[in-house]
């Protein structure tokens, strides 16, 4: 069972009930319900000081209720008579309830026989795929489609089912490719015929979603599990094939299945690249502005502070690096002289715990640049950060009224890899060679679950091309184990830069209310073996690179150098640019 979930047995006739109880998403869901809260308190607030007729007045309280439902059930509303005066008060016995109620699942089954923690990946599994299945209409803007005749529900059901089930015969290479599609189709409506049907493991005790159980048939039958709301697959088959080939609707369910969608597009992508003698590194930064960058070169022994008020961290450096920075004030990439490569890039959903001056803090700022000075290794930084010897502070963006949101990427010489992210205020961890890619929303555990959806299908048959975050996943993943592992290193970087460039948004291209969703301004490519770090604008005609083992870290001899990359990076270099960096003073974290 999960780390965090408890569940318990509770036999009946029949049937069974398994109470699950998630930590974890007692967190989540008492953050969105706290956020919910917020906004909603924030927007009455606002509409108190206004000076509004009755009629207005109550159009915005409809609207406010309207975008927060669940919380405004939390607060007692009146409004006078006559007149544009109201009071709103939370109720707070309503909040306890709902507190109590948070994280905690009720969950009903048919199948006695089943492990309660079984029955729970079930439940967590549908929710995945009513997510996919929201986002899939938000993505292509389809309205619900809202089926109240019985037979109509089914044969919904059965089409979602037919389309994952005829999946494999459209498939390069399979043996069933040559065979006609109607009699491939018929095939496998004969076979199901011939098979006991298992009724849907458990209903919930809410109203249920009917395009929610045909995407949990279909995906539970990918796992291995026939499971189908249903009676007779018969009347079903008759019903669809009466004006409509089932091949053809099945084919249009197929191809909007393959187009199931995450959240909207964050910035930048990473990948690491494991050849047969080369580990390399790429990341992309996508923004909708100049994010100020430069190169810097910090040699050994330099004094740090976490930059969070009177009780910050501190330590001095024992590697040097070089690094890409951002407005001059943070680390957003870079690699130091051992091969670690440490990269920032944004996540909205991340959420810092609250600094309260008692635990040592470290600005967000300094985040890459703490692991980059004090480790050699992925596993050394992954022990040491486990401990949580500070608390991560973030601030506002440069010249926005926001909070900074950021993720961190590790990789080193020998190809481990780490993402480290905060979620709901708590330090998540993912460690392994296996963890190549990364890029924002949603959280890393989510990317990888729609990974698997694309690795099913298989790169060369499709691949999401947007610049979603989670499409930019799809791709980089499956091109940077696509790309030749040969023995050249200069054609291993020219696969990688290929690659980092698919993943990257065209210049120009900016979503005003979205400024993550953006040109990519610049690339880097760090050569862990040969400790090569290349950089690439979009603005300029060439790449060039630094060579690390041709600079002077020792402390005290080793100096601070700036290489200039100029507004937008338009600073042209070539080749490469040691010689170019010039002796500078250190910029200083944003800090507190």
């Amino acid at each position: 069972m999960r780390h965090g979930v408890d569940v318990k047995l509770l036999p009946q006739d029949q049937e069974l009930y398994v109470l699950a109880r998630s930590r974890m998403r007692v967190h989540e869901e008492r953050a969105m319900r706290r956020r919910q809260l917020k906004r909603l308190w924030g927007r009455l607030q606002q509409m108190a000081t206004m000076e509004l007729t009755r009629e207005a007045l109550l159009m915005k309280l409809g609207a406010a209720r309207a975008e927060a439902p669940a919380a405004w059930r939390l607060l007692d509303i009146e409004v006078a008579e006559h007149g544009a005066a109201f009071s709103f008060t939370l109720n707070r016995a309503k909040l306890r309830k709902v507190r109590q109620r948070e994280g905690r699942y009720l969950l009903r089954s048919n199948l006695g026989g089943h492990d309660p923690a079984e029955l729970w990946q079930f439940y967590i599994q549908l929710v995945e795929v009513e997510a996919a299945f929201k986002n899939l209409k938000d993505d292509l803007q389809l309205r619900p489609i809202f089926h109240q005749v019985e037979s109509r529900i089914e044969a919904h059901i059965f089409v979602a089912f037919m389309a994952c089930s005829c999946r494999p015969s459209h498939r390069p290479g399979s043996p069933q490719t040559a065979a006609s599609t109607p009699h491939r189709t018929a095939h496998v409506v004969k076979t199901f015929q011939r098979r006991p049907l298992i009724i849907l493991p458990f209903l919930l005790l809410r109203r249920p979603s009917w395009e929610s159980w045909a995407g949990a048939a279909s995906t539970s039958f990918n796992g291995g599990s026939l499971i189908i709301l249903s009676r007779q697959l018969n009347q079903w088959h008759a019903m669809i094939s009466g004006k409509r080939s089932l091949p053809a609707i099945c084919a249009v369910m197929l191809m909007s299945a393959s187009l199931q969608a995450s959240p909207a597009a964050e910035a930048c992508t990473r990948f690491v690249y494991l050849g047969a003698n080369e580990v390399i590194t790429a990341r992309s930064m996508d923004w909708k502005s100049d994010v100020g960058t430069n190169l810097w070169v910090f040699p050994r022994g330099m004094k740090r502070s976490g930059e969070a008020g009177p009780n910050s961290i501190h330590w001095t450096s024992k590697y040097g690096s070089v690094i890409a920075s951002g407005y001059d004030i943070s680390t957003t990439d870079g690699m130091n002289e051992a091969g670690l490569v440490a990269n920032v890039l944004w996540l909205v959903e991340s959420s810092y715990p609250k600094y309260d001056g008692k635990m040592p803090g470290l600005s967000l700022a300094a985040w890459a640049q703490y692991v980059l000075d004090n480790f050699a290794t992925v596993r050394q930084a992954v022990d040491a950060l486990a401990k949580e010897p500070f608390i991560v502070v973030t601030d506002s963006v440069p010249g926005e009224e926001r909070l900074a949101t950021l993720h961190l990427s590790l990789s080193d010489a020998s190809g481990d890899s780490a993402i480290i992210e905060y979620i709901d205020g708590r330090q998540v961890i993912h460690h392994g060679r296996d963890y190549q890619v990364m890029t924002n929303s949603p959280i890393f555990e989510k990317q990888l679950a729609l990974n698997e959806y694309w690795k099913q299908i298989g790169g060369t048959v499709m691949l999401p091309g947007t610049n979603r975050a989670s499409d930019r996943f799809a791709r980089a993943s499956f091109y940077v184990n696509a790309i030749p592992k040969g023995e050249n290193p200069a054609e291993a970087i020219a696969s990688v830069f290929s690659v980092i460039r698919n993943v990257s948004v065209p210049y120009g291209i900016t979503t005003p209310d979205q400024p993550n969703i953006s040109s990519t301004r610049w690339r880097s490519v760090s050569d862990q073996k040969r400790k090569l770090y290349f950089f690439e604008s979009a603005l300029t005609p060439n790449i060039f690179w630094v060579d690390l083992t041709k600079l002077d870290f020792s402390e005290g001899a080793g100096k601070v150098m700036k290489l200039d990359l100029g507004p937008n990076q338009t600073h042209i270099y070539s080749g490469m640019a040691n010689d170019q960096f010039k002796e500078s003073a250190p910029f200083k974290f944003l800090g507190l």
